[in-house]
């Protein structure tokens, strides 16, 4: 009888069932050593379906909230109201970001000057003509000069993260090269109150 319940129970995980009782996992026998090695697999393989189905969710939203941004970018003609509207779209489509911005370089290609910016911050940012020194100790500073993705991962640890008091509760901060053909011509900046909190795939 208990290999007949380990059977049953076997046979459940294959059915999507992963709560089947397995009553033989507590014999001091080998039917029981067996029992628990199946009880701890089951547990492990429930886990790591879990953890993939969560992935294929945040990656299906997120290339959905991309598409959605392209669509809207590739009929947009304004300039101003392009990057108005795609840096709102991504602080709504990406529930881990909290602000977004971006920035434009300079004719003399000296700064990266804050064109967009979302919420009551990026109306101050804007309002104080905001910019950042190319290759300054900053993450767009940096994005700029290298032109490469630069991250923060967390700020409380980074050496060229600096803080914005408009700002205070980023934890994270990415900065993405924009590129016209070679030609760098400023850079997405997004922000998150979480630490870690862009992922490879996101990025």
């Amino acid at each position: 009888p208990p290999l007949s319940r380990l059977r049953h129970a076997i046979q459940a995980v294959v059915g999507g069932n992963f709560d089947a009782p397995v009553s033989s996992a507590g014999r001091g026998d080998e039917i029981g050593e067996v029992s628990a090695a199946f009880v701890d697999m089951r547990t492990h393989v429930h886990n790591l379906l879990d953890d993939l189905q969560s992935r294929v969710a945040a990656r299906t939203r997120d290339i959905n909230a991309t598409h959605e941004i392209s669509r809207f970018a590739a009929t947009q003609r304004d300039l101003q109201t392009l990057m108005d509207q795609v840096v709102q779209l991504i602080v709504e489509q990406f529930p881990n970001i909290y602000h977004a911005q971006i920035f434009l370089i300079d004719q003399d290609r000296v700064y990266a000057a804050l064109r967009a910016s979302t919420g009551e911050p990026g109306k101050a940012l804007l309002a104080r003509g905001h910019r950042l020194a190319i290759g300054s100790i900053s993450i767009v500073g940096q994005a700029v000069e290298q032109g490469r993705t630069v991250i923060a991962r967390d700020t409380a640890a980074s050496q060229i993260w600096r803080p914005n008091e408009l700002l205070p509760d980023t934890r994270a901060e990415l900065s993405i090269p924009l590129h016209v053909g070679e030609q760098i011509i400023g850079v997405l900046d997004v922000q998150s109150k979480y630490s870690n909190a862009f992922t490879e795939d996101e990025i």
